[in-house]
């Protein structure tokens, strides 16, 4: 059986903690995963048993060859409010919002988790 290819965009919130769990069920349910944390993510995932999938940061160089298979779907998981809205607004600034912009363009499946302190979850936009 061949495994479909997951990318998981982790924001910097308190659920990164919980990637490794993840993870866990992730492969479990037939996906290979890759992580693509935003720059606020990292932390968060440093002392966690990624379970030997790639985390993949920054934009590639030119003439670098593409470094992860193309997307069966795309997990954004925590998603902060920052990343929502860029996002929304069709910013591909970072390593991550290119990737959940060209994922919506492609029509890509996609699932979001918002994770935003209550104060923040109660913004308009």
């Amino acid at each position: 059986m061949t495994n479909r290819t997951l990318y998981i965009v982790v924001c910097g919130a308190p659920l990164a903690a919980r990637a490794g769990d993840g993870l866990k069920a992730v492969r479990a349910n037939g996906w290979d995963p890759y992580i693509i944390p935003t720059d606020a993510a990292l932390p968060w995932l440093a002392d966690q048993d990624l379970r030997d999938a790639p985390v993949i940061t920054g934009n590639r160089k030119p003439r670098e060859p593409k470094r992860i298979p193309p997307a069966d779907a795309v997990a954004v998981v925590p998603m902060t409010l920052n990343t929502l809205n860029a996002w929304a607004n069709g910013s591909a600034h970072t390593y991550p919002l290119t990737t959940l912009c060209a994922a919506l363009g492609s029509r890509t499946r996609t699932v979001a988790v918002p994770f935003a302190k209550h104060d923040l979850a109660g913004h308009p936009a």
